[in-house]
């Protein structure tokens, strides 16, 4: 009874927290579900994987690690799985410790479970005995050792494992190589050896040549466990087949674990790279339900490619894992959530494959990397002379530097701009403004390097009406163009030729994600709110005024949970983690979406039908575009000559469906000024709308329905990529 109660309190405190459970690990397995397990900190965290692993039912034993130290508790997933124990984290001392302690203050004297403590005093102090045994708790067990090594062998000899029974090797100076294989270790019951760089405990070596492993795993490269020490572990055990399990990084190594050993996972459990604390605690829960960790950095607004390619894998083999995010969106961001679960939004994968619009111009981003234009305008970049009077009805290669894998692309008004995967960003079309940014204030048709700072790492790019922004690694934002509509004016200087960092306010958190109105700039920060600069005559700004701005005000949207914006000409948009889609500025064609032709200075939500959820959204004029989880286009605003695509010339105030006539499943969106755009899931791109400029691709002018972009280059994927 007193078990039950104790996972009765959890239960509450999971409510009183906001945090959304899976009712049971078949239910999980069973449903297309997604959720996040998280608290007010790591600790409380921890409850809520708790709540989890024992379905808010009774409870039995259950195990204290540290919050402050990892390397006792590296181990503790092997050890939860045997004990069907999940793990509470505790501080060194039991007044830091009280949230656990009010946890377990449910429970009567009669504790019919063991309370197990993974470390040393010197990690998790003696007094902890003394106050467990003060509540009436009688079967306690400590597994600490004289070091983290000692410590680890007497949680694997606990464990008692069969002869022969695999074995991981992983690095006891840090934590993330050990728990990309600690939910594995746990599930399969093969035991994590702690190990230095050049350093192997006598007792792991006399385990090595007693206990004959079949198999060995090195998680990590050299780095962190030499190719030296590989050497002796193969000399200990000769017979077991040695495998190195190895990236670049952290986030590398993970994704070596995960291909290859979670090949078909019926969940995914989402995690900070960084921080040790809530892998530590969903490694029991992942043990338990057999299915793998991914590691994110959160410092980041895109998934690890390495990450990426293993989810492609999964998504085009047909897979749809649900995912548990293990944390506060502090810890693992909304818009990293988002990300994951659009790599399933369709039964078919496509890498790198994008779409962009610039003006009259639209691109096309290849599965190799290369870019493709057609429309009228400047911004071909193909090197033709009279660019201004250029034009194409099929697409062509912009001409990009020999040997440049772009990753992204972006159009602005009359110019392109692409990412490679240096880090480098090019632009290319008009430049009079300094759109170019390299420098000078001259238009170009072919690309030239954007003048970056050097040493910064782009992450992301977008374009403006006649401006150019790039993100950063660190979470700054670059701008480059004409300082009036950039919000970027300094005296009497409204062409700033060469990028020049947004301003930010004290109240903004890291930034992750970027956009560009035609006289707006806009930014997403780590928080989920959202800023924005320039001009605000329409309301663009959201904050009830009026007028212009060269520094970054906040958009007062009425949640905090944003997770992607989009610029229009006077408008921005912005897509929250529930699907819901909020609109300001001018309203008078119908651009918000609200059933209104009236203009609203501060965000409006869009009239989407309320069992659609919406997981993109775009805009380039006077028209929203947004994209639903099924694969279906949405839009709403001005549709002058056809671009919604239903077969209308006129405009809606409300978002209509917009159908595309193979019925397949589109996988992105982008918008022109009188045209729209999708991707589809076999990677064929469709266009509706004005094609006097932009020519739909297709020798066509006019359309009010959509039409396929003929001679793309074909889609290769992972099994017709050449070697």
């Amino acid at each position: 009874m007193r078990n039950k109660l104790m996972c009765l309190v959890l239960a509450t405190i999971l409510v009183i927290l906001g945090t959304v459970v899976p009712a049971s690990a078949e239910t999980v397995n069973g449903a297309d579900t997604t959720s996040r397990l998280a608290g007010q900190d790591h600790y409380q965290t921890s409850m809520a994987i708790a709540g989890a692993y024992n379905n808010n039912g009774e409870c039995g034993n259950v195990i204290l690690a540290s919050g402050n130290s990892f390397p006792d508790a590296l181990s503790a997933s092997l050890f939860s799985k045997k004990y069907s124990a999940p793990i509470l984290l505790v501080g060194t001392t039991v007044n830091a410790s009280s949230d656990v302690f009010n946890y377990l203050n449910t429970h009567a004297t009669q504790q019919k479970g063991t309370v197990y403590i993974v470390g040393g005093t010197g990690v998790i102090g003696s007094d902890f005995e003394t106050k467990l045994t003060s509540m009436g708790y009688s079967n306690i067990k400590r597994l600490g050792g004289t070091d983290r090594y000692d410590t680890n062998m007497l949680i694997v000899n606990d464990v008692n494992v069969p002869q022969g029974t695999p074995v991981f090797i992983a690095s006891g100076e840090n934590f993330p190589d050990a728990l990309s294989i600690s939910s594995i270790s746990g599930s399969k019951q093969y035991p994590t050896l702690l190990a230095g760089v050049n350093y192997l405990p006598e007792e792991t070596k006399s385990y090595l040549l007693s206990e004959k492993p079949s198999a060995v795993y090195i998680a990590g490269g050299i780095s962190v466990v030499s190719q030296d020490l590989e050497n002796r572990i193969k000399a200990l055990a000769p017979n077991a087949a040695l495998t190195r399990l190895a990236g670049d990084d952290r986030f590398e190594t993970n994704a070596a674990v995960l291909n290859k050993f979670s090949s078909t996972p019926a969940i995914i459990y989402l995690a900070n790279g960084d921080d040790f604390q809530d892998v530590l605690a969903g490694s029991a829960l992942a043990a338990k339900t057999g299915d793998p960790i991914i590691l994110v950095d959160n410092q980041l607004s895109s998934l690890p490619p390495a990450v990426e390619d293993y989810l492609k894998k999964l998504s085009g083999s047909g897979l749809r894992p649900n995912v548990i995010v293990l944390g506060g969106t502090e810890v693992v961001s909304d818009i990293l959530f988002q990300q994951f679960k659009n790599n399933f939004s369709s039964s078919t994968s496509l890498s790198g494959i994008s779409i962009a619009s610039s003006g009259g111009i639209a691109f096309y981003l290849d599965s190799i990397g290369s870019v493709w234009a057609w429309g009228g305008g400047s911004a071909f970049g193909n090197g033709t002379d009279d660019y201004y009077n250029f034009s194409s009805e099929t697409p062509v290669q912009v001409h990009l530097p020999v040997g440049r894998v772009i990753t992204a692309i972006a159009g602005g008004g009359g110019t392109g701009y692409a990412l490679d995967s240096t880090s480098q960003v090019w632009a290319w079309g008009d430049g009079l403004y300094g759109e170019l940014g390299n420098g000078k204030a001259n238009s170009s048709s072919t690309p030239v390097q954007v003048s970056i700072s050097a040493g910064k790492t782009i992450t992301a790019i977008a374009g403006g009406g006649q401006n150019g922004y790039a993100l950063d690694s660190t979470g700054h934002v670059w701008a480059w163009g004409y300082a009036e509509k950039g919000g970027l004016r300094s005296g009497n200087t409204f062409n700033l030729v060469t990028p020049v960092q947004v301003y930010m306010p004290p109240g903004a958190t890291k930034l992750i994600a970027i956009a560009g109105g035609d006289e707006n700039g806009y930014a997403l920060d780590s928080s989920g709110h959202v800023w924005t600069w320039g001009y605000g005559r329409y309301g663009e700004f959201g904050n009830g005024t009026t007028d212009f701005s060269n520094t970054t005000v906040q958009v007062p949207i009425p949640t905090d949970t944003i997770i992607a914006i989009a610029g229009g000409q006077v408008d921005g948009y912005a897509l929250d983690s529930t699907g819901h889609v909020w609109a300001w500025g001018a309203g008078g064609l119908g651009e918000l979406g609200n059933g209104t032709t009236t203009n609203f200075s501060t965000p409006v939500q869009v009239s989407i039908p309320s069992d659609t959820n919406i997981t993109a959204i775009t805009s380039g004029g006077v028209d929203g575009y947004a994209l639903d989880s099924t694969g279906h286009v949405w839009a709403w605003g001005y549709g002058y000559g056809g671009k919604f695509e239903n077969g209308i010339y006129n405009g809606s105030t409300t978002p209509v469906e917009v159908p595309i006539p193979s019925g397949t499943p589109i996988t992105a969106i982008a918008s022109g000024l009188k045209n729209g755009y999708a991707l589809d899931s076999t990677g064929h791109v469709w266009a509706w709308g004005n094609g006097i400029y932009e020519r739909l691709g297709n020798n066509m002018y006019i359309s009010n329905t959509p039409v396929q972009i003929l001679n793309l280059p074909p889609v290769k994927t992972d099994s017709n990529l050449e070697p």
